[in-house]
């Protein structure tokens, strides 16, 4: 009974903390209509400055904390003054995610040059360490984490029941543009209601560090939190937000104690998708205010013609160059080529779904993971040649896609890039957790690509092989989106209502868009294992998703040479010097936010609308009227 008691407790504690990370993320969704990727953020600064003003300012813990909510508020503030206001209506919803994507990349890159990498963790808040209950030896910090959450759900409670301020924010979520009308100051109350999400994720980061170490890593931890979280709970409730965290926490902590630490995690991202595909609005049905555009609708006219655009010489140009390439660079740069070419397999699948059908799908790198570790084991357990093992590995991506895709097929853009999310992390947990894989320590021995007497084991020979295989893949997939395909899935992308009327049938296109993007995902797996000759979680993990997805955009969705371009950019980005690391990722953060506000078609994109509006002829001139009436009065 202790036991059982003892899991209870520390799930229910876990349970609270997820439950203030969700609610941050519902009154931001509330107000703003976005899901607040800075959340995370908050919550580790809230935890780090009061780490600060304990031990280096030498602060007691109430001003400590009082200083850390004050900033981060401030911080939260600027945020949405900054980043959030000027572009929450003017992009496309994708577009307002990676914005925010970016802005949580740039943060954490700034809090890393302060804090470095370290852990931090402050002493227990009462001189006592554990208070005894019911037998049971329980934390007196835990007390205080369920403590600080009865107090915020009371207070959010009483502020949205009985303020004008709290019925401007249930106006304001049920119908921005009627409260608009009503004389609500809108744009006041998304400020505040930012602002407040700082407030939030403050005080829970200030709560949670002397009861578990903080790192400047873990704010991606707690904004992947949250939003599973509010995904449970189901977008837009306060309540749904604070059951949402709770159910979570217990699974977690229920699932590591009976079934395996290891396994937690897993159990936990298992019973999301579950729970989404039976329950597609989540645990508790809440009708709230939620964008139905997911493509960036700009000047799409242009932007599907890319080779006409540049021109038949331009494109052979190229395609000479990429051919001597090998001659003229050091064995380097030609390495790093290659890594490039094996993301350009798989950006071209993720442009299809992205560009062509507006699918925000975050689980591209779990369907490269499938192919790779499929790849991987049936040549260094089974002693299978490197060509049938790399078509078994695209296969069992594409079973795997079958199967995602059929689990997804009601659900919302919303939601199916939250189930593609956690998608996603249960592939890495599970590479990282099974014997077989090699854990997190990888998968060695894995032998070079070969077909008969052909061993492509050199940079340069994988080189021909991998661009080879983009160059058919990509010029392919051109030839199938420049014709009538391509025109019903833009249409998809466009309006899914208004295609759907006019006979598309949108699921079956978006079907085959997946399982399509899925083979070419396994392909990319597989050549990645056999090429580096080794596999490892890490190198097909979650962040290679969010890398695919904004190379897509910033590269120019919908254009298919833009998102290799703009995985060009990345992949150098992210293989900078180690001094330059920290730097590189600030810049990634800030260039995604630049590019996408100031040209939300991205790079290429951009480029090719401008090539478009120039080639646009003339308008024909049109007479004066007095002309016209002249003309009109003649026999």
């Amino acid at each position: 009974m202790g036991g059982f008691l003892g899991i209870l407790i520390a799930g229910v504690s876990a349970g609270a903390i997820y439950a203030l990370c969700a609610l941050g993320f519902t009154l931001a969704f509330n107000s703003s209509g976005v899901l607040n990727m800075f959340q995370g953020v908050f919550i580790v600064l809230g935890g780090l400055l009061t780490y600060t003003g304990v031990h280096d300012w030498h602060l007691g813990v109430p001003l400590a904390v009082l200083c850390a909510v004050l900033v981060v508020t401030l911080l939260a503030a600027v945020c949405q003054v900054v980043v959030v206001a000027p572009n929450q209506h003017r992009l496309s919803l994708q577009n307002v995610l990676l914005v925010l994507l970016g802005g949580l990349i740039l943060t954490q890159g700034a809090a890393t040059m302060i804090w470095g990498q370290f852990a931090y963790s402050l002493d227990p808040f009462s001189a006592k360490a554990s208070v005894v209950v019911g037998g049971l030896a329980v934390p007196t910090q835990v007390l205080w984490i369920l403590g600080a959450t009865a107090v915020v759900c009371l207070v959010l409670l009483g502020v949205l029941q009985r303020t004008n301020l709290g019925r401007g924010l249930r106006a304001l979520a049920e119908n921005p543009w009627g409260a608009r009308a009503l004389g609500i100051r809108v744009g006041r109350l998304s400020l505040l209601s930012f602002a407040a999400t700082g407030t939030l994720g403050a005080l829970a980061g200030a709560f949670v560090t002397p009861y578990l170490s903080v790192t400047v890593g873990g704010a991606t931890n707690f904004t992947v939190i949250g939003i599973i979280a509010i995904s449970l709970g189901g977008f837009g409730s306060y309540f749904g937000a604070t059951v949402g965290g709770l159910v979570l926490g217990l699974v977690e902590t229920f699932a590591t104690a009976y079934v395996s630490s290891l396994f937690g995690q897993s159990v936990m991202l298992v019973a999301l998708i579950l729970i989404l595909a039976v329950r597609p609005e989540g645990l508790l049905r809440v009708v709230r205010r939620v964008r139905a555009d997911t493509v960036a609708r700009v000047a799409v006219s242009y932007v599907e013609r890319a080779p006409k655009a540049l021109g038949r010489p331009v494109l052979a140009a190229l395609t000479l160059l990429m051919a001597l390439l090998p001659l003229f660079v050091p064995g380097e740069a030609v390495y790093y080529v290659n890594i490039i070419g094996i993301t350009a397999l798989a950006l071209i699948g993720m442009d299809v779904l992205l560009g062509y059908l507006g699918m925000l799908n975050l689980g591209q790198s779990a369907f490269m993971a499938v192919g790779g570790y499929t790849s991987a084991l049936l040549m260094v357990l089974r002693g299978w040649s490197p060509l049938p093992a790399l078509l078994a590995g695209v296969l069992a991506a594409v079973a795997v896609a079958a199967v995602f895709s059929l689990v997804t097929r009601r659900l919302s853009p919303h939601y199916l890039a939250i189930v593609s999310l956690a998608f996603a992390l249960l592939a890495q947990a599970l590479a990282g957790q099974l014997t077989v894989t090699g854990g997190t320590a990888g998968l060695n021995g894995i032998p070079p690509f070969s077909v008969g007497g052909l061993t492509f084991d050199t940079d340069t020979g994988f080189y021909y092989l991998v661009w080879g295989l983009v160059a058919v893949f990509g010029f392919g997939t051109l030839l199938v989106v420049r014709g009538r395909t391509g025109r019903v899935m833009k249409a998809i992308a466009f309006d899914p209502g208004a295609a759907s009327a006019l006979g598309a049938d949108v699921r079956r296109y978006r079907h085959w868009a997946l399982l399509y993007s899925a083979v070419l995902a396994g392909l990319a797996g597989g050549l990645y294992a056999m090429y580096f000759q080794f596999l490892a979680p890490s190198m097909v993990g979650m962040s290679l998703s969010f890398t695919l997805i904004v190379s897509t955009v910033v590269g120019g969705s919908g254009t298919l040479l833009g998102p290799i371009l703009g995985g060009a950019l990345f992949t150098y980005l992210a293989t900078a010097s180690q001094s330059f690391q920290t730097w590189a990722t600030v810049a990634q953060g800030g260039l995604i936010i630049l590019v996408l506000s100031l040209a939300p078609a991205g790079l290429l994109g951009s480029v090719l609308n401008l090539i478009g509006r120039l080639r646009r002829p003339a308008p024909a001139p049109v007479a004066a009227p007095e002309e016209v009436l002249s003309h009109a009065a003649r026999p």
